[in-house]
């Protein structure tokens, strides 16, 4: 009887596993590729940071956000897509994840679009006060065939999220407020600390991974989910550990009187890869990941989050004031050639 069951949960076992193989083999968005295949696959304006938003052409306005599994669009923009020409098909297949608003997610329908990407660059003014945006329309790419799920609602928008993320390393150009995709590394950069990917069941329905960063904060190490989708929070962590930063601070830390309102202080000490410094934590518990880090939100200089290698990299603000022609707000004429991020981060002796 015993040797009877294990051979049935063992037969459903390799059912379930084969049907998900079926499904995963079926899934274009991992073999996503662009159009064209420069080392440079979108250079996207930031319009906002709140949450943080680039536009990939005229009226279409994505957020990108490294918390959503599922790539996702509003039916609106779906619509700009047709009427530009865009190749949209409809494909029945199964997904669950996560989605722009935070929520989980399981749709039976999915979207696959030639993805129109913007390339714009930017020079300074006649004044050297201020950046001009230029569009480079003969630099403009396309992603074949990526997937995406139908967001509804009032409040919905739509995302690239971490399913075509991962594909690219990402590039924050701070002076410049662009997001450029890249399919290898631009020069500049150097490495200051690596990260990790998840392995969960449900990548077998949507390969979207999470990824990890180990962070030391006043001396107690974690790891801190990647999430562009972090608005004014830096690095965000449970409530549970606000209390040892009040009994350290005094009882300084402000509290909101509404128990799901985050609690604030400047005066974390943060150790990342090889750098450390001080840093503004946000303590709340949401229901999404308890420990959580926008590394946009933290760096006042040029950052590259590499998903295909798992690494963070900063350019120099030397390198980054020669390469762009104007000054980091965060840097002095002088300022030194090394990686000083924000609030005296800088190399751990």
């Amino acid at each position: 009887m015993k040797r009877k069951i294990i051979l049935w949960i063992f037969g459903i076992l390799v059912v379930v596993l084969g049907i998900g193989k079926g499904i995963h083999s079926l899934d274009t968005q991992r073999t996503l590729v662009p159009l064209e295949s420069g080392p440079i696959v979108a250079s996207l304006p930031i319009v906002s940071h709140m949450p943080l938003q680039v536009e990939l052409g005229d009226n279409l306005i994505f957020t990108l956000d490294t918390g959503t599994d599922i790539s996702c669009i509003t039916a609106s923009d779906l619509d700009i897509l047709k009427a530009r020409g865009c190749k949209v098909t409809e494909r029945n297949l199964p997904v669950i994840g996560r989605t722009s608003d935070g929520k989980l997610h399981t749709y039976l329908k999915r979207y696959v679009i030639d993805l129109p990407l913007r390339f714009v660059t930017t020079h300074p003014d006649s004044t050297g006060t201020r950046m001009i945006r230029q569009h480079i329309a003969e630099e403009d790419n396309v992603l074949k065939d990526a997937e995406f799920v139908l967001m509804e609602g009032d409040s919905a928008s739509s995302a690239l999220g971490i399913d075509i993320l991962q594909r690219f390393a990402m590039e924050y150009v701070y002076d410049n407020q662009l997001i450029r995709l890249h399919q290898s590394v631009p020069d500049g950069y150097q490495d200051f600390s690596s990260f990790r990917a998840s392995v969960w069941p449900s990548h077998i329905l949507w390969p979207g991974k999470r990824f990890y960063l180990d962070i030391d904060i006043d001396n107690i190490t974690d790891a801190y989910f990647i999430d562009t989708g972090l608005r004014t929070a830096p690095i965000k962590l449970p409530d549970s550990r606000a209390p040892q930063v009040r009994r350290r601070n005094g009882g300084d830390s402000s509290a909101s009187a509404q128990a799901t309102a985050a609690v604030r202080t400047d005066n974390v000490w943060v150790e990342i890869g090889n750098r450390a410094g001080s840093q503004k934590a946000f303590y709340v518990d949401n229901g999404e990941e308890p420990y959580s880090i926008n590394p946009i939100n933290v760096f006042t200089q040029d950052l590259l989050i590499d998903f295909p290698r798992s690494c963070i990299a900063l350019r120099p603000y030397a390198s980054q004031q020669h390469r762009h022609g104007s000054v980091s707000s965060s840097a002095s004429s002088s300022a030194s050639p090394d990686i000083k991020p924000r609030k005296g981060f800088r190399m751990k002796k």
